[in-house]
């Protein structure tokens, strides 16, 4: 079950290194519709002011939401532009890969999702760009080193789920969500043992820097992101790859030798029968190797 849960104590503190903005007339701080509300403001300031901010055209914060990813694509079906962004500080009814749920409660973590152009053939590699870009972006804010994408969506710290990517499309738009733990989901009930980024550095954990630097990082990957992922990436995802080298066991077919991602963003598994190519299913690591051409322990 995906590491979505959290606790509700992640420590945060308000508007981060951005400009606060004066003069601006009160406005109220949320508004109903339906069963959600839909914020005006978020972290101190008017989600316009995040807009300005980050680039973007546009910014939804809600205090609960049903799903940010099934927001977002409604958004993009009437009209939504791209790069919006949906932020939600509790789902109910979060979602995981292969249909699986993403629970993530108050406080808990950083949900949300982005409207992107669908580009041919680079819906199915959005997943492992926008993992690079989380990676980036904890590297650069928290100088976080031994982070890992596990493929082909969930971000790892020493084989601990530190969070995931579902990426959908919506036409004539794709949407990335992103679904990060702040505290450490507590509970027995995950396949993967969770961890939260408050666990893994001091102090307090501004969402808004974190989340703006998210939204920049994930657009400017996606939009130099091509058909197929170039020499650089495939470079960097191998720097990266928590399954390089491991046994793995695979939901569908023989599992083996993970032996790093292809161009056309499958994953390589050396069988018996020799290196095939996974492109659906879960993939979980089981051993590892003693050495690249040794045998598995």
């Amino acid at each position: 079950r995906p590491s979505g849960r959290g606790n509700g104590g992640g420590p945060h503190q308000r508007g981060g290194p951005y400009p606060l903005r004066v003069g601006r007339r009160p406005e109220p701080a949320s508004s109903r519709i339906g069963v959600v509300t839909l914020l005006t403001h978020w972290e101190g300031e008017p989600t316009r002011v995040w807009e300005e901010v980050w680039g973007i055209p546009g910014f939804e914060a809600w205090s609960e939401i049903e799903s940010t990813n099934d927001r977002a694509r409604g958004w993009a079906r009437d009209g939504g532009r791209p790069w919006s962004v949906v932020q939600a500080d509790a789902q109910s009814a979060g979602k995981g890969r292969a249909g699986r749920s993403w629970i993530s409660e108050d406080g808990g973590g950083l949900w949300f999702s982005m409207i992107v152009p669908e580009r041919r053939g680079a819906l199915e590699l959005m997943p492992l760009r926008t993992g690079l870009a989380v990676l980036d972006v904890l590297h650069g804010l928290y100088g976080l080193e031994d982070v890992d994408l596990k493929w082909p969506n969930d971000v790892w710290w020493q084989d601990r789920k530190l969070g995931g990517i579902l990426c959908e499309a919506q036409a004539p738009y794709a949407v990335a969500g992103v679904g990060l733990n702040l505290s450490t989901p507590t509970g027995d009930e995950f396949e993967v043992r969770p961890v939260g980024l408050s666990e893994l550095m001091p102090g307090a954990i501004s969402r808004a820097r974190l989340l703006g630097a998210l939204v920049q990082r994930i657009r400017s990957t996606l939009e130099q992101g091509g058909p197929r992922l170039s020499a650089n990436e495939l470079e960097r995802i191998a720097e990266r790859d928590a399954l390089r080298g491991r046994v793995v066991r695979c939901s569908i077919g023989p599992g083996g030798i993970a032996r790093g991602v292809a161009p056309d963003g499958g994953l390589r598994v050396e069988t018996e029968e020799g290196v095939r190519s996974v492109r659906t299913g879960s993939v979980r690591p089981v051993g590892r190797i003693r050495n690249s051409g040794g045998a598995a322990i």
